[in-house]
């Protein structure tokens, strides 16, 4: 499986936010999809809509998937938490293995441990 890294990371004093989200996509679908950054810049509390409009026009789409249904859930899912440099982030989680797969951020240090979603 390829695995791709992001190539924005967080810079709050310039005003940058890591784009882990769009790598992750790519990774689980195995594709550059050529997605704008996921963060919006004039409001770096929303998201981009563009990110999610150019997905849905590939044929992705990006879906919560309720805990009592994880029988459901594909193997590889995004899973966000907070990184140990503290700010929000989020990896390539293989829920067979239920271990992290892939993190994005040259790092490679994951999420802190209590702070995961799902």
């Amino acid at each position: 499986m390829v695995k791709f890294d992001q190539t924005v990371l967080s810079d709050h004093e310039k005003g940058l936010h890591g784009d882990c989200t769009r790598a992750v996509v790519y990774t689980i679908a195995q594709k550059d999809l050529n997605l704008p950054h996921p963060i919006d810049h004039e409001n770096p509390s929303q998201w981009n809509m563009e990110f999610f409009e150019k997905l849905e026009e590939q044929g992705y789409v990006l879906d919560f998937f309720p805990n009592n249904e994880k029988d459901h859930w594909p193997r590889f899912v995004g899973r966000s938490g907070i990184s140990p440099r503290g700010i929000p982030h989020m990896v390539v989680w293989d829920r067979e293995k239920n271990e992290m797969f892939h993190d994005p951020h040259p790092s490679r240090n994951g999420l802190v441990p209590g702070t995961e979603d799902g």
